[in-house]
Formats: structure tokens, sequence, C-alpha cells
């Protein structure tokens, strides 16, 4: 009897360790599948709330009830503008072994642009050999290196440029992040309080200091970001015994923070698996201005990771303190650029400090310099900031040969890419011209003339030359800028 119990115990283990393993290798949050619903479908729902009564709203849903066991219908992105995204819903069942045999019914039905399953997004910090001076020659050995204090002397940001940190949970309150504590929403929980239900929960509030902790006050340590305003967006509920390493509701925090004035947005989490209705979020945050930064993942490969490798998102890769590339960072083409995520020091739950390790801390050192590159240069775009950020950068493929084009644009410089010093003029019409920084996509017409809806942004360090006929027709908007790249107007 006890030899049958052993092998019977012996095999229960096995089928549950398996079982384990199948959902982390799937990488998807079981029972639950995002469906996106046609843009020609009038379906009459409260887009005020996220809880949908779908089986009044979404009546051709009731079929599938049974059958699959739904539990709940949301409308994860209710608060949006975007029209695609208000059609997106999320929705829960229990059968979740059929999960693909839902996604093919729902995708049969007319209603129904698309129908796939919810990637599940895990935070990009290394857990092995953390707090540790190995290596380094300071606490902050990456301000330096970056020549952070040469940028400072020239912008220390502004609380009118908000960064947000979406993650798990941020301690807001944490004596070095208050005083540039601008917003706080927790997605998950749909309340104003981020702070994390346990200390363990540190990964937000660290990734939130490295960005934006409070510069010149006399407490603790300084961030990139120096005066940028942080928004703390929580994106894991207090319910989920996964959001200490797991953020769950990320994208719902992307979108928020972009409707509610985001400037730039960190991401210290991501999967490898891709979705279109977060692409779509990706891509509405961007219309909307904001800067998406992500990190590149902590597996040491070179499979896109995501929202690193999305269109219109600035993927960040990690380095050592000696500039070669972390032994945990991923790699690959996909990658924009990279900084250092060694032994970064920053605010902990509780008014506490530590050393982490990660792409998870390089990529909000990256969104504290594009906050102050937004503060230098109000009038860029996401496409220009990242311009600048690339500009800028130091070039650290002479010590990661194995890596060469992998790194991205190089390692950040925030001096340089705060500076961009123009060194000529401009001369705009029918004849020819040479920009020596184009402030914005846009063209000048062989016929002197700027094309109605085209937005055109020139600078010059002495003068700007407008030939005679130039023209601006209805609709589009002309802006010259003289002092050198990012100056007065």
């Amino acid at each position: 009897m006890n030899t049958i119990k052993y092998w019977f115990c012996l095999m229960l283990c096995l089928t549950t360790t398996i079982a384990q393993a199948q959902e982390v290798k799937d990488g998807y949050v079981r029972g639950k599948i995002y469906m996106k619903l046609k843009d020609a479908m009038i379906i009459p729902f409260d887009s005020t709330q996220r809880n949908v009564e779908y089986t009044r709203t979404l009546p051709f849903l009731n079929k599938y009830q049974t059958k699959y066991q739904i539990d709940q219908v949301e409308s994860p992105f209710f608060f949006s503008r975007s029209n695609i995204l208000k059609r997106t819903f999320r929705i829960s069942f229990k059968n979740d072994t059929q999960v693909e045999a839902f996604i093919k019914d729902l995708s049969s039905e007319l209603e129904v642009e698309y129908a796939e399953k919810v990637p599940l997004d895990r935070v990009t910090l290394d857990p092995n050999d953390l707090s540790t001076d190995f290596g380094c020659a300071g606490l902050q050995y990456y301000l330096h290196d970056t020549h952070a204090p040469e940028a400072w002397d020239i912008t220390t940001g502004s609380p009118a440029v908000v960064v947000a940190i979406v993650d798990n949970a941020v301690n807001g309150s944490h004596e070095d992040l208050f005083g540039n504590l601008v917003s706080a929403w927790d997605v998950s929980d749909n309340d104003n309080n981020t702070d994390p239900p346990s200390s363990t929960w540190d990964h937000g509030t660290h990734c939130a200091g490295i960005a934006c902790a409070k510069n010149n006050n006399n407490k603790g340590y300084a961030s990139m970001g120096y005066n940028c305003g942080l928004m703390a967006i929580k994106a894991s509920s207090n319910s989920s015994s996964s959001g200490v390493d797991h953020v769950n509701n990320g994208y719902e925090g992307i979108a928020w923070a972009s409707q509610h004035g985001a400037h730039v947005i960190s991401c210290s989490w991501g999967a490898t698996n891709v979705s279109t209705t977060y692409q779509n979020v990706i891509n509405d945050a961007y219309t909307l201005g904001a800067v998406i930064v992500a990190a590149a993942g902590n597996d040491n490969v070179s499979t896109p990771f995501y929202p690193a490798a999305y269109n219109h998102v600035i993927a960040v890769a990690s380095l050592s303190c000696s500039d070669s590339k972390s032994s945990f960072s991923n790699y690959g083409t996909w990658v924009d650029i990279c900084t250092y995520g060694n032994d970064i020091y920053s605010s902990l739950p509780s008014n506490n400090y530590g050393k982490k390790d990660g792409t998870s801390m390089a990529t909000p050192m990256v969104a504290g310099l594009c906050g102050l590159i937004r503060t230098k240069f109000p009038y860029y775009n996401p496409q220009e900031v990242e311009i600048a950020l690339k500009q800028g950068v130091y070039d650290i493929y002479p010590d990661n040969p194995n890596y060469t084009g992998q790194l991205g644009a190089g390692r950040i410089d925030a001096y340089n890419s705060v500076h961009m010093p123009c060194n000529g003029n401009i001369s705009l019409g029918s004849s020819s011209y040479s920009t020596l920084k184009t402030e914005s996509s846009g063209y000048i017409l062989s016929a002197n003339q700027i094309a109605p809806g085209e937005i055109v942004r020139f600078d010059a360090s002495t003068y700007i030359n407008l030939q005679p006929g130039f023209t601006a027709n209805a609709g589009s908007t002309f802006s010259a800028y003289i002092d050198g790249c990012g100056g007065s107007r």
C-alpha cells in the first residue's frame, strides 16, 4: 500500500510540475481572451465602466456561456478615446482547456474582427547577484558615466513633463518620490492607491526612483529625470498572487497614462508573445504623443520581447558598469538603445533603498532622459525624442564585438542628447536647401509651398531664409526656431 501511495504521489507531483511548466512556457493568462469588434458594428454598451452586461449588449456571446463557462466580460480600455480600444473586450471563462476552440468560434462571428489569447507579462528584474558593488566605482556610477550632471547644467527637467511608471505597484509616498509625484492611479483595483500591498512588491518603486526621484533634496539619491513629474500607475491587483513578479494589466496602464497626459511611459516588464490588441494600445499612445520605453528582457537571448519589440517603442538592453552587455540582457536587431542595468541604487517601499539588476533598471534610466529631452525640446514628437536619444549615444561596440548591431544605437549619453547643437543655417523655398536639423516630419513642395495638412519645423543657428513666394497652405503648420536646435522660438 505504501508503495502504491508513493507512486501515486510521485505521479501527482510530476503531473502538477508538468502542468505548471506548460503554463509558464505557454506565456498566456489562462482563461482569458481578447475580442475586438468590427468598427462598423454598433453595439450599445456603457462606456463609462469596466464591467459589461454582455447578455444584453453582446448577445452573440450568450450561446457560448455554457459551452465555455463565461465568468465575466470587461471593457479594459473603457476610459480610452480610441474607437479601436473601446471595441476591445476581455472575456474570462472557466473552460480554459478549450481556449483555441473558443477563439475559433468567436472569430467566426460576423461582429468580431479578431480574438486572441492574453499574454502574461512578467517584470524584467534579474534575481541573481543583487546588491553587489563588485566592478563599480561608486554608488551611482551610472549617472556619472552617462554624463547626467553635465546634462543637468542644461536642463533639470520640469514637473510639466510627466514620466509614467507602469508597474506592479509604486510607493508614491516614499520620501524621495513624493516630491515629484503629480498623479497616481491603480488600473487593476480602480482607485488612486498605488502603494504595494507588501514590501516584496518593490519592483515598481525601484523603477520609479531611477526615473524620477527628487534631486537636490538631501534624501536618498539622485535620478536621471531630476525634476520631471512622476505619474505612478499600479497595474497589478492587490488580490493577485502573481503580482510580485508579473504585471497583470500593464497595457491598461499604458492606455490610462497616455489618455491622462503622460509624455513618457516606462515599462519594465513584458513577454515573448505578440498581441494585436497590445500593438493597438501602443499605436494609440504614440498617436497621443507619448514616448514609450520598454525593457528588452533578461533571458540572454535574441528572441523579441514585447512591448519592447512592438512598433513605436524604444527597446532598452542592459550593460554592466564596464560597458559590456549584462550577462542577463536580451539582445537583437530589434533593440534600440542600451544603458547600465547592473547594481542600480534606488528607492524601495517604506522609505528604504537598495540595489537591483535588470533591463528593468536600465529602462527607467532611459525614460528619465527622455523626460529631460522633452523638457529641453518641448515641441519634439516621439520620433524626434528617439532621434535625439540615439544621436547622443556612446559607442559600446568595441567592448561588445560579439553583439555588433544587437544592442541598439549605443549607450545613452545624457549631455549629448540634451545639447544637440546646430552649426549652420537653412534656406527654404523652391531653390535647393539643406536642413541641418529637421524638427518634425514635413516637406516643402517644388512649387515653394507647404502642402495642406503638413507640419514643418526647422531650426538654425543664425538665420532661416524664406524664398520669395513662399506659401503655407491652409491647414498646414510652419514653425521656425533660431539659436541652434531647440532654442527660442
